[in-house]
């Protein structure tokens, strides 16, 4: 039988058809036919059948959460119902007319911060998804109680709520909701370069095939009273497949009865720190096998050509960050064709070893450094572009940079690769996998995919066809 999340995806399908062929008859400007108009009927009712089968999920789940709960109520006569009091000097109450927060807050929170509303607002998000988290994985029932103080005033946490006491799922499937799942989602942002620069597509299904332009229009001499020579764009398409990424971490059980905040910012760090980091590897360095998810890196793409090639740059002697000039740094940069460069995302790539050594050794060099400048951090600019510290890419082992191998990358990440992003943070746990350690475990889920689809282009072919994307490669000789 399938489950609620094929159930949806298979509702999206036939609506989406139904619709298609509506609108290619609005576009035709015509009515349907009675062969469109009853495929349309049957699409529809799929999706009602769809629907239908949804609900009587829901409505079984429901039952049979509702009779263990009975059942445990049952075994358990004797249990208190009552919030455990909490040490004053744990304790900071935050209102906002809705929600009392009842947990210690953290000095210098990583994860739930900086959302563009008060320091009030992400402490409650904080509070909210850690109440979500030990109700759900952990079945704290302090917890659970404080979902239902709250559940009846914010839609976001009843749907988690009804979520959370409906699921029979008894390895702990929970989906988290939207506004909390942002956050994780900004943390992992905040950890992947690729994530953040490269052109995110949102994928709606599991294997998307989404358009990439490869060639545009030609502008020709034209008489007067003459139509100008016709000329056509042309595309290709990039697959996306959405690989299913998870990440295991635990918390301790005194750590779910000391603070929900807390909980909240180990959970959501780990989940968001671990992914942001396989992204990377992924997007910059995979080897195209099932450990980086058959994703083929962009740094791999580049060193599997040769300097035919315009995103290959080289300037002997240099193979190593030290011995990176200005020269070496516009090198790489002209091999980028004009129409990205003037669009004004290029930016450079390197490791945090290679910008201290390398850029930021070339910035110190041209002098003029202020008192300002040298108290605080080195510019994140280079000749008017961003540079991009990503710590998956190569640093030096022993003084040097083998021969060929990319020392930094320069241009438009966001023409030169996609990735491909269903937005669907679950959490699921086990209270058995670490039982020795008095802790429960949790998994975070997340499914991607990242394509490198332009990193060609033959030198002798001419500057037309210079690459969003191009390398500065050792080469000591």
């Amino acid at each position: 039988m399938k489950d609620i999340g094929d159930l949806k995806i298979d509702a999206e399908i036939a609506l989406r058809r139904a619709m298609e062929i509506q609108d290619a008859a609005k576009a035709a400007d015509r009515l349907p036919t009675a062969e469109e108009k009853a495929e349309i009927a049957a699409n529809v009712k799929k999706a009602d059948d769809c629907q239908a089968q949804i609900k009587e999920i829901r409505e079984a789940e429901q039952l049979e959460a509702s009779l263990k709960e009975k059942y445990q109520d049952f075994r358990n006569p004797g249990k208190r119902q009552t919030d455990s009091p909490e040490r004053p000097d744990q304790t900071a109450e935050f209102r906002d007319n809705r929600i009392e927060v009842r947990s210690k807050v953290p000095a210098h929170m990583r994860v739930f911060r900086n959302s563009g509303k008060a320091r009030q607002h992400d402490e409650e998000m904080a509070y909210k998804f850690g109440c979500f988290v030990a109700a759900t994985v952990g079945g704290a029932g302090w917890a659970k109680r404080r979902m239902r103080d709250f559940s009846n005033n914010d839609r976001g946490i009843n749907d988690a709520y009804r979520v959370m006491t409906e699921s029979s799922n008894t390895a702990g499937g929970y989906t988290v909701p939207d506004e909390m799942s942002n956050y994780i989602i900004r943390i992992v942002e905040d950890y992947s370069v690729f994530a953040r620069e490269a052109f995110v597509q949102n994928m709606s299904r599991d294997v998307m095939q989404v358009p990439r332009r490869t060639a545009g229009l030609t502008v020709y001499n034209t008489a007067e009273n003459t139509a100008p020579t016709a000329s056509t764009m042309a595309f290709d398409m990039v697959q996306l497949t959405a690989n299913k990424a998870g990440v295991l971490t635990s918390y301790s059980s005194e750590l779910a009865e000391d603070s929900a905040i807390d909980i909240a910012e180990q959970v959501g760090l780990e989940i968001g720190q671990a992914m942001g980091q396989k992204i990377d590897t992924c997007g910059f360095l995979g080897d195209g096998t099932n450990g980086n998810f058959g994703i083929t890196g962009l740094v791999t793409k580049i060193e599997a050509l040769d300097n035919t090639y315009w995103c290959q740059q080289r300037l002997v002697p240099i193979n190593s960050f030290a011995e990176i000039t200005a020269a070496s740094l516009g090198k790489v940069s002209g091999a980028v064709m004009g129409s990205v460069k003037q669009a004004g995302n290029c930016k450079y790539f390197i490791s945090p070893q290679g910008f201290d050594a390398g850029i930021g050794a070339v910035l110190a060099g041209l002098g003029g450094v202020t008192m300002t400048e040298g108290s605080n951090a080195r510019p994140m600019r280079y000749n008017g572009y961003d540079v991009v510290q990503a710590a998956v890419l190569r640093e030096e082992s022993s003084g040097s940079i083998t021969d060929d191998q990319v020392m930094l990358l320069f241009g438009d990440l966001r023409k030169s690769s996609t990735m491909g992003l269903r937005r669907e943070l679950q959490i699921a746990s086990s209270r058995e996998f670490y039982f020795s350690q008095d802790a429960v475990a949790v998994t975070g889920f997340m499914r991607f995919d990242i394509v490198n689809h332009d990193v060609g282009g033959l030198i002798a072919t001419g500057a037309d066809a210079k690459t969003p994307m191009a390398a500065l490669l050792a080469d000591a000789a």
